[in-house]
């Protein structure tokens, strides 16, 4: 598709007309093509149209995330979280690794 945003923005305006009570709304990031992440993407590449239309309601979104990349964009992005589907069940560490920035964060007063 040449130019997804007009449709993408009709379909998500769509859903939140029809649908004001729907939970949320999960979309993938342009870097991502099955199962693979491409981290090269062109940098207009960007679902922050969505974001834009959908705010301030729930936001899921996956697409090729560290825990770094993580904690930066929950700060920009309030209403949003974040999916860790293959590197979370390929690597059972990472849950632990999560559960140790909480913790630090919650002593820490964060």
């Amino acid at each position: 598709m040449e130019d997804p945003i007009p449709q993408f923005t009709y379909i998500v305006s769509t859903l939140k007309n029809r649908f004001p009570s729907l939970a949320y709304l999960h979309i993938v990031e342009p870097n991502v093509h099955g199962d693979k992440t491409h981290h090269g993407a062109k940098t207009t590449d960007s679902n922050d149209f969505i974001r834009t239309i959908w705010a301030p309601k729930r936001l899921i979104t996956a697409g090729g995330y560290s825990r770094d990349l993580v904690s930066q964009l929950a700060e920009k992005y309030p209403n949003e979280m974040f999916a860790f589907g293959k590197y979370f069940l390929s690597n059972v560490r990472l849950y632990f690794e999560f559960v140790e920035i909480r913790v630090t964060d919650e002593l820490s007063g964060i």
